[in-house]
């Protein structure tokens, strides 16, 4: 199994505020791009794993990375380290999903420590 890909982020707006004489506008755009090659040394990825999960509010799950998630194509995974993580909320949605401070499989990732979480919206 080989993987290709990259990690790509952009963000754009435009911060506008009006004056007396008209408006104005200052318009913001970042774009971040890692290529990755396939395997496991520096700026490497040998797995992904992607999924649709549906969570009630309040709810809590585990995703263990060690042997248990599979991905699209139905080999197991076990991961040694994470590259990237991503993360989309339906437009319906009206909480934090909550990542970090799992009781028995913490993460630490960039979080800097086990006990501390990161909400997105």
């Amino acid at each position: 199994m080989t993987w290709t890909g990259r990690v790509q982020l952009t963000m754009q707006g435009t911060y506008t505020t009006v004056r007396d004489q008209g408006s104005l506008g200052y318009p913001m755009t970042l774009s971040y791009t890692k290529a990755l090659v396939n395997g496991t040394i520096a700026d490497s990825c040998d797995l992904m794993f992607d999924d649709t999960r549906t969570l009630t509010s309040s709810a809590t799950e585990n995703l263990d990375l060690a042997g248990v998630l599979v991905d699209a194509i139905g080999a197991t995974l076990s991961f040694v380290k994470v590259v990237a993580i991503g993360n989309t909320c339906a437009a319906a949605n009206t909480v934090d999903v909550v990542f970090g401070n799992h009781a028995t499989a913490a993460f630490t990732g960039p979080l800097g420590a086990a006990t501390h979480t990161i909400a997105v919206s």
